[in-house]
């Protein structure tokens, strides 16, 4: 792709912006199929990738290189934060910020929620031991890691492996639970 079609989206050229959207479609539609998790929206991630993609376009300059690998780049880091957040939403990360004490004081109401608090949180950490029996130690562990929102060569530091061993590590995990593997219980 030429820098001089970038620019001129960069310049809000309604063509040029549509030219460049409609040749990396394919690709950001290629970059979401490898994020494609259990329960995951194949049309959200794309949609996060042509997010990603108009970002590269917007922030993107020649002295950064060639577009391809940059917009590359920006459209795998914006499907991999989506897909980091829709993981912490779905797995309850935020359950152990709820006052349950808060709640108990308050009506009836709010005792049911705080018990169907306690329900999610109870399916959860059951989802999660069949997800531990499911890995090896190592993988759960950078499954762990990879839902505290730790990046890839943040994993690799941590655990003392490269970043080459956390990416495939990364890859058997999706597998595993792509295979249809029952992680309800």
């Amino acid at each position: 792709m030429e820098d001089s079609i970038i620019i001129e989206a960069q310049n809000k050229n309604e063509q040029a912006l549509l030219e460049v959207c409609t040749n990396f479609k394919p690709i950001v539609k290629r970059i979401a199929r490898k994020y494609f998790l259990v329960d995951g929206e194949m049309e959200d991630l794309i949609q996060e990738g042509m997010i990603g993609l108009h970002k590269a376009i917007m922030n993107y300059s020649p002295a950064k290189g060639k577009f391809e690998p940059f917009a590359i780049m920006i459209i795998k880091q914006q499907i991999l934060d989506a897909v980091r957040k829709s993981t912490r939403m779905k797995n309850g990360a935020n359950i152990n910020k709820i006052s349950i004490e808060r709640n108990y004081l308050g009506d009836a109401e709010q005792t049911q929620n705080v018990l169907e608090v306690l329900e999610k949180k109870e399916e959860f950490n059951e989802r999660f031991r069949n997800i531990e029996k499911l890995l090896s130690k190592k993988e759960f562990l950078i499954f762990s890691d990879y839902l505290n929102g730790l990046s890839i060569k943040e994993i690799s530091e941590k655990e003392v492996l490269t970043v080459k061993s956390v990416d495939n590590a990364l890859f058997r995990i999706k597998s595993k639970l792509k295979k249809g593997v029952n992680i309800n219980g």
